[in-house]
């Protein structure tokens, strides 16, 4: 994608925090889709022969993306996919590719896809805008890109970015939250007993689809113990023994969300 102007903050529709009862998973390979009030499981996208993961989706169910990742004369190479759902069985479907790209996050909306690009052997956070398709670097630097979606008032709510820096002295603490789309970035610590031991760069900020709910991951100075977080600092659970891992969030109702790993 190529680099644009920023996207326009005051004609952003505010995200809704009403989120769809469905869910994306990887299973045997493919992307599948459980849809809560259908009862019904089916395949959303086949992978082609592609590794995929890193699944992400709006509040409504309607914008995925996805990282998909093939090896060519044994390097891997990863794309970011974006697919958005017809409103009517007629309706037009959106389909995008974005190459040397990784890590897709979908805003609340819908209406913006975060992802890692490959810059000089550095990975920056670029941001693009579905409706213009115009993209704008983030941050420099920056990887693990994640919406948050911050109330302020019956109806309204502001969009935040969540990401680490690595090789930042003070990412060792935490990760960082930026004001979408241009405000400045601070320092979100995430509390703990031997958080100054903590790898840089590591915490990995991940959001539920309506943004409104955070997990990090930790990871000891040497490497062998992982612990999942909730935002306010509290150990949700420790995955050390774990060869892979991976987290989502499952939609409960009136009753919140509740992460899976």
């Amino acid at each position: 994608a190529a680099a644009g102007p920023a996207p326009d903050a005051s004609s952003t529709p505010a995200p809704s925090l009403a989120a769809a009862p469905v869910l994306y998973f990887v299973h045997l390979g493919d992307i599948w889709r459980f849809d809560a009030q259908a009862g019904a499981v089916s395949v959303f996208q086949g992978a082609g022969g592609a590794c995929v993961g890193h699944v992400s989706w709006s509040a409504d169910g309607r914008t995925v993306a996805w990282e998909t990742r093939v090896w060519t004369e044994g390097q891997a190479r990863s794309s970011v996919m974006v697919r958005r759902l017809p409103l009517t069985p007629s309706g037009p479907e959106l389909l995008r590719t974005f190459a040397d790209a990784a890590s897709p996050a979908v805003s609340p909306d819908g209406l913006h896809l975060l992802y890692q690009a490959a810059d000089a052997g550095r990975s920056s956070l670029m941001c693009v805008d579905l409706e213009s398709d115009a993209a704008v670097t983030v941050m420099q630097g920056a990887r693990n890109g994640a919406w948050v979606s911050v109330a302020e008032a019956p109806g309204e709510a502001r969009l935040q970015v969540a990401f680490d820096l690595p090789g930042e002295e003070p990412s060792q603490r935490g990760f960082w939250l930026m004001d979408f789309p241009d405000g400045d970035a601070t320092l979100r610590p995430v509390g703990g007993d031997d958080t100054a031991d903590v790898q840089r760069g590591r915490w990995a900020p991940a959001a539920d689809p309506r943004g409104a709910e955070l997990l990090v991951t930790r990871f000891d100075t040497d490497g062998r113990r992982a612990v999942v977080r909730v935002g306010d600092g509290a150990t949700l659970l420790d995955v050390s023994n774990a060869d892979h891992f991976d987290y989502r969030w499952l939609q409960r109702g009136e009753g919140g969300a509740l992460p899976c790993v």
